[in-house]
């Protein structure tokens, strides 16, 4: 455990040193970062704040892609699949990013193996809940969809205060409904049902887990019974 704690704070260190030579910028909760379509000219990383990816449907519905922490690398899987982007990514909180350009990026991660590594294990793992994530934005019920989007948001962005665990990210509704890919209207109503049961609590924009256990079967608990391993 201590290895891995020191490679982390290793590659933390290399990251923000190599992006404190660059320019930074501030963006506002809202401010559209970068828009899709095109190709990636510089890879962002992000200093402080939430960011957020989604792409709009062809009948102008938005579908929240990830949620980035502060230390992330983005538009990473367009510049890795050298591709154009085609999600659009935006503040989610206001946020402070460095930039650099994308070969000068690349540049430093290949003299740099080992953060490169401790990168793409960490872009596969997104990838691999991403994947699991979808399979619920496919087939799962409505209820599924809204307690797999909270649990997803508990292990990346909880934190356990005495027994309750606090979603540490100001939530609307719609948000909660861009996430799980579903109406505000319907998001409205299963959180109502979670609250009901006492599975979660709200205050504002603030949202509570208050049994985790119960979370996480209601995640996974088909119509059926049978229960699905989530991994995100």
């Amino acid at each position: 455990m201590l290895t891995y704690q020191t490679v982390m704070r290793e590659d933390r260190n290399s990251l923000v040193n190599f992006f404190a030579r660059y320019p930074k910028k501030k963006y506002d909760a809202g401010e559209v970062i970068i828009s899709s379509g095109g190709e990636a000219r510089y890879i962002f990383f992000i200093d402080k704040g939430i960011v957020r990816s989604f792409y709009i449907d062809e009948k102008g519905n938005e579908l929240t892609i990830n949620l980035f922490k502060p230390l992330n690398l983005f538009p990473l899987s367009a510049v890795l699949a050298e591709r154009g982007n085609v999600y659009n990514i935006q503040a989610f909180t206001s946020v402070e990013v460095s930039f650099a350009p994308v070969p000068v990026v690349l540049k430093h991660l290949d003299e740099n193996s080992q953060l490169k590594n401790r990168i793409i294990r960490n872009f596969a793992k997104g990838l691999e809940g991403y994947v699991i994530r979808s399979f619920f934005l496919i087939k799962g019920s409505a209820s599924q969809k809204v307690a797999s989007t909270f649990l997803m948001l508990t292990k990346r962005f909880g934190k356990k205060i005495n027994r309750l665990i606090t979603i540490n990210l100001p939530l609307t509704h719609q948000n909660i409904a861009d996430l799980a890919g579903i109406t505000r209207e319907t998001a409205s109503i299963q959180i109502g049902l979670l609250k009901k049961e006492k599975i979660i609590s709200t205050q504002g924009k603030r949202i509570a887990i208050l049994s985790f256990s119960k979370l996480s079967r209601k995640a996974s608990e088909d119509d059926d019974g049978i229960l699905t391993n989530l991994s995100f």
